[in-house]
């Protein structure tokens, strides 16, 4: 059992870290090591990981792609996916569940499933707007909401609303 942790943007290589849970070894270092950012001044976060599948992921706001790491080693497995939608810059999550990263671009209205081994894209959905009342995307805004008994909920996501309002926010199930 492990808990992840880094500090740093800007130029300065990224330091990551792990300290161990496990009863009788709690706060153990476990690995600290430094990742390079492809270039400078990008906004790195933290957005998931697993235990079980002994990986863990960040994504890059301005680029929108994603990037796994082995949760023992620190070491980079994957990465950089292909940069996601333009307006993944607005909001980016990442869920980890049936050993795939569910990846919400959270404005542009696009989920993306990837691989959690290779980091492969395995299939994307887009919460299409048939009505076509985003302002400024062809797609509703969405976030992951819970992943369970194999499915993934999603639901609107609303940063600024205006009126009047669209018509027939979504709530979405897609199996997994």
């Amino acid at each position: 059992t492990t808990a992840t942790g880094w500090t740093g943007t800007g130029e300065e290589p990224i330091e990551m870290w792990a300290f161990s849970l496990e009863p009788g070894r709690e706060g153990e270092l476990l690995f600290r090591t430094s990742w390079d950012l492809p270039h400078a001044d990008l906004t790195i976060n933290y957005r998931a990981a697993s235990i079980d599948d002994g990986v863990f992921v960040i994504s890059c706001k301005e680029t929108r792609q994603w990037w796994g790491f082995n949760l023992t080693t620190g070491h980079q497995l994957w990465g950089p996916t292909e940069s996601g939608h333009d307006l993944g810059i607005y909001g980016m999550a990442g869920y980890i569940a049936y050993g795939k990263l569910y990846a919400t671009n959270n404005m542009g209205g696009v989920l993306s499933c990837y691989d959690l081994v290779s980091g492969d894209l395995l299939w994307e959905y887009e919460a299409y707007d048939p009505y076509n009342e985003i302002l400024w995307s062809k797609n509703w805004p969405i976030q992951g909401l819970f992943i369970t008994d194999g499915k993934i909920y999603l639901g609107h996501d609303e940063h600024s609303p205006i009126d009047p309002k669209p018509r027939g926010a979504p709530f979405i199930c897609i199996d997994a």
